[in-house]
Formats: C-alpha cells, sequence, structure tokens
C-alpha cells in the first residue's frame, strides 16, 4: 500500500520539476528582481508595497540571491511546498474519506496529473505554499474538531492561518474562510457542545490569536499592497477559464465553458453522494470552497481582473471532493468501471496539457536574446518593443545570459530614433494571434518578422522578433 502511495507521489514530483526547468517568466522576475537585494527580513516588508501579496516566498529570496544561485534554484523552495503537500494531501482526504485508501490513491493521482497544479508547482510566486498551509490547516482543524484542547494541534492551526496568509493573501478568502465556516457549521451541529458559551470558547481558543496577527498583517503590509502589471477584463469570462481549467489549458472561450459546467456537475455528483451517505458536514465543506467563497469574493470585491490561479485552492478541495465521492463509489463493485474511466478521462485532457507545457514551456526569453545578437551586424543592439515594462524586464534579467562583448539596450518610444530601434518586440499572451510579417514604426521606418518564440499555458508569452529592415537580409523571415 505504502509503496504505490510513494509511486504516484514521486510521478507527480517528476512532472512537476520537469514542467519547472525552463525560463522564469515575468512574474517570477520581477519577484526576484525587486527583492534580491534588499535587506532581510524587514526591508522586504517596507521596501515593495506588492508583496505583501506572497511574503513568505519574498523572504527566502535575498538568502538565495547571496549565493548566486541558478536561475531555477529559486523555483526549489515551491517544489519541496509541492513535495511536503503531497502526504498531507493523503492525510487529509484518508481523515474525511473515513479511512478509504482508495480515496487516498485517487486524490493523489488526481493531484498528480492536475495541469492547474503542475502548472503552479514550481513557480517563484507561493502558490505551492498556499496549497501547503491550506492542507496543514485542514488536518489540524479535523483533529480540533474531535479534541478542541489538543496543544499540538492548536499550534497547528495557528502555523497554518499565519503562515498561509503570509504566503499568499489569497489564502484568507479562499482557504481560511470557507474552513472557517464549516467549522462553525460543525460547532452548532454537534451535539457534544451544549451551548453558546462552548462554542464561543472553542472559536477564541483556535482563533484569536490568529485573528491578532491577521489584524497586525492587515495594517502592516496588506493595506499597503498594491495591483499593477494586468489588463482589465471581464472577470465573468475569467471565472469561466478559472473553473474550466481544471480539465486543460483553455484553447477557447466555448472549450472553457464546457470545462466549467463539467466541474461544476462533478461537484453536484459527488455532493449528493456524500450527502446520501450521512457526510454531509464535507460536503458543505466543498460547496462552501469550490463555489460559495470564491463567487462571495468575487462578487464582493469586483476585481478589475481574475487570473486563473486565484481559483487554485477551490481546484484542490474540488480534487478532494472528487476523491473522497470515488471511493465511496468504490465500495459498489458495479461502479469500479466508471471510476476508472472517469479518472483515466481526466488524466488524458490534463496530460496532453502537461505535456504541452513540458516541450514549449513558459517562453524562450534567453532564446530570443541570443538570437537577436547573433542576427545582428553590431556588437550594440537597440531594442523597442509593444510594452517596456514587460519587454525590458525580461531584458534586463536575462541580459546577464549574452557574450561579455555584446550590449543590448531598450529604447523607450519617448526618445524613438528617427531610423529606428535594431529590434522590435511584439508580445501577447494569447498562442495563434495573427501578427503581419511587416510592420513599421512611428516614423515609418520598416521591420521584418524574423522569427516568433512561442509559449503554452497560463503564465509568459509568444514574443515576435522584428528586425529593422535596414539590418535584415533579404527574404530573412526564418520563423518557425
Amino acid at each position: 500500500m505504502l509503496a504505490g502511495l510513494l509511486l504516484i507521489a514521486g510521478l507527480a514530483m517528476l512532472l512537476r520539476t520537469w514542467a519547472s526547468l525552463d525560463d522564469l517568466w515575468l512574474d517570477e522576475v520581477w519577484q526576484i528582481s525587486a527583492v534580491r537585494y534588499l535587506s532581510w527580513p524587514v526591508e522586504v516588508v517596507t521596501g515593495h508595497a506588492d508583496y505583501g501579496n506572497h511574503l513568505l516566498y519574498a523572504w527566502l529570496i535575498p538568502p538565495l540571491a547571496r549565493l548566486n544561485p541558478p536561475d531555477l534554484l529559486y523555483r526549489l523552495p515551491a517544489l519541496l511546498f509541492t513535495a511536503a503537500s503531497l502526504p498531507l494531501l493523503a492525510l487529509v482526504v484518508w481523515q474525511q474519506s473515513g479511512g478509504r485508501i482508495v480515496a487516498v490513491r485517487l486524490a493523489l493521482v488526481l493531484f498528480g496529473g492536475s495541469f492547474f497544479c503542475v502548472q503552479y508547482a514550481g513557480e517563484v510566486r507561493g502558490y505551492s505554499m498556499l496549497l501547503f498551509f491550506i492542507l496543514l490547516t485542514l488536518v489540524a482543524q479535523w483533529q480540533l474538531l474531535d479534541a478542541p484542547w489538543r496543544r499540538g494541534s492548536i499550534a497547528l492551526l495557528w502555523l497554518g492561518i499565519c503562515l498561509g496568509s503570509l504566503a499568499q493573501i489569497l489564502y484568507i478568502p479562499f482557504g481560511l474562510a470557507p474552513i472557517g465556516l464549516w467549522v462553525l457549521y460543525r460547532l452548532v451541529t454537534d451535539p457534544a457542545v451544549t451551548d453558546w458559551r462552548a462554542i464561543l470558547r472553542r472559536l477564541l481558543l483556535w482563533y484569536a490569536a490568529p485573528g491578532v496577527f491577521l489584524l497586525l498583517l492587515y495594517w502592516l503590509v496588506v493595506s499597503r499592497v498594491i495591483t499593477a502589471g494586468a489588463s482589465e477584463s471581464n472577470w465573468l469570462v475569467d471565472l469561466a477559464r478559472a473553473y474550466g481549467v481544471a480539465f486543460g489549458n483553455p484553447t477557447s472561450m466555448v472549450h472553457a465553458v464546457i470545462a466549467m459546467v463539467a466541474v461544476l456537475l462533478g461537484l453536484r455528483v459527488a455532493m449528493v453522494m456524500l450527502w446520501r451517505r450521512g457526510m454531509r458536514q464535507q460536503a458543505l465543506l466543498y460547496l462552501l470552497a469550490v463555489v460559495v467563497c470564491p463567487l462571495a469574493t468575487v462578487l464582493l470585491v469586483r476585481p478589475p481582473f481574475l487570473p486563473e490561479r486565484y481559483l487554485l485552492p477551490a481546484h484542490l478541495f474540488w480534487i478532494i471532493a472528487l476523491a473522497v465521492a470515488g471511493g465511496l463509489a468504490w465500495a459498489q463493485p458495479k461502479r469500479r468501471a466508471l471510476v476508472v474511466a472517469l479518472a483515466t478521462a481526466y488524466m488524458l485532457l490534463n496530460g496532453w496539457s502537461n505535456y504541452r507545457l513540458i516541450t514549449v514551456g513558459r517562453g524562450d526569453y534567453t532564446g530570443a536574446l541570443r538570437y537577436m545578437v547573433d542576427q545582428s551586424p553590431r556588437p550594440e543592439i537597440i531594442v523597442g518593443g509593444d510594452n517596456d515594462f514587460r519587454n525590458l524586464s525580461m531584458i534586463d534579467y536575462y541580459r546577464y545570459t549574452l557574450p561579455p562583448a555584446t550590449a543590448v539596450a531598450y529604447q523607450s518610444p519617448v526618445y524613438w530614433p528617427a531610423d529606428g530601434v535594431d529590434w522590435y518586440l511584439i508580445h501577447t499572451l494569447k498562442t495563434g494571434v495573427e501578427v503581419p510579417d511587416r510592420i513599421l514604426d512611428v516614423n515609418g521606418n520598416p521591420f521584418v518578422l524574423r522569427r516568433h518564440y512561442t509559449h503554452y499555458g497560463l503564465s509568459g508569452w509568444d514574443w515576435y522578433l522584428f528586425q529593422n529592415e535596414r539590418d535584415a537580409p533579404t527574404n530573412a523571415s526564418d520563423t518557425p
């Protein structure tokens, strides 16, 4: 039994490590560049208002930066937290399924093959930490509902809440909120808890100390957090994509809506099975975490944009719900073939997206820079582009990969040369966007498309490299 679980966990980590061997993308580069030279740990809090969103990972970067590590070493903490999440996930499902080993295996398989989870497992943004501390909170809270005064479980709960909120602010609305509401329901409906004073004593013991911590965190950090760098979008469309990514990277809005309907249908089937088997408390937890709290947060906050990754906690709870329900279904031999078929379909759909993520990656920014240098007649080149912040961030970070005798400067449109820059970059967050083979800059200088570097998944972008026609050879386009 243990060997099988270890094999599944090992394959899951192999997949996640393999998918983390590509270039860092903008969000990771931005975080590393912003904090790696700050004094540790106080200046990480005071020196950059944005990093209240994922403060725990930001604290790890300055010590790592002093080692002058290869870029991929910055992703190592994320992978380690992902590895630690696997036994926690097994324990959570074991607790909530009533000790069904089939449910544990199914949870590890679904989580291990999930493209959504693979995408963010190794990124330098705190999402693997977020899932770890949600699972830790669940384990501790489940134990406290049975033994409310156990000191070790109280300490684990406090640790999960405090570090979870430091790992990602998303922990509060998408992790702590559904768990807290579920706990309140459990206490109110528990016949062993005789009056409201007993409920209040438990809540104060469990949540008073971390509640003070959260208030201080809001006062010192969260109230200063800013959001920038992303374009506004329709949150309803974003919500459909965020749910739909459970079955791999959506290729269209129709695909996303169909996948979202499948997610909600799967949750409904799981809840009906749990309800009929007397597991109503688990069913309520999954409903709160997958649907109620995410929708309530979106409706109350009305964010200008809703990245798919914000619903990663909801996806985790959805996997747990399916695994627990699958464990119940497995007890009936007639339903085993259906469980296997559905799990196989899920793995195949996610498997294609995982394959594309591994083979294409989040973008080949180092390759693009080397190509521009190799194809330029001069060792010093001037580059411009359609988005100064995004393009310049990647050039500044990766310029160290270029040969010592070369130099790359980025030119803002405010100081555009009369004869144009040497290269012009167009970036697109979506793949398959039609871009012309020839463009003109603001002064009418012609540029020809030389190469297209693509990406796959929820992070990164495509880069289109246009060379000034004065330097480009005849019939220069060699776009793959």
